[in-house]
């Protein structure tokens, strides 16, 4: 069994999603690259490198096979996004920009979903 804490590898920003979650992927390459940041992406769920076995990730992780979890360098969730979204890059831009509190700001039409509380680590088998 693996904890999300386990599979993070605690220098950089990760982007956890399912095996729906292939424009987060994108997004999250395009938007490194864009801020100059450091950010793994990490796919959970049958077929992927990160398999959930015995259904631990898909009972506990709050987000659609499609959504999407920020998970900050110290390992605690950032933001989530409990499903698609329109524009992947753009709101995944306008997330890290607020958390790492950098001024400009792109539009989007969608309000960034936060958590203010440490998440728990979701256990993988």
């Amino acid at each position: 069994m693996k904890s999300t804490h386990d599979l993070t590898s605690g220098s950089r920003f990760t982007l956890i999603t399912g095996i729906n979650g292939g424009a987060w992927e994108r997004a999250a390459q395009e938007v490194s690259d864009k801020l100059g940041i450091s950010l793994d992406v990490l796919v959970i769920g049958a077929g992927t490198e990160n398999q959930d076995t015995y259904g631990d990730w898909f009972r506990q992780r709050e987000i659609d096979e499609d959504g999407a979890l920020l998970v900050r360098p110290d390992k605690h969730i950032a933001w989530r996004s409990l499903h698609d979204v329109n524009d992947h890059s753009g709101k995944l831009e306008e997330v890290l920009r607020r958390v790492l509190s950098r001024n400009e700001s792109p539009k989007t039409d969608t309000p960034v979903e936060t958590t203010t509380q440490a998440e728990p680590a979701v256990a993988l088998r």
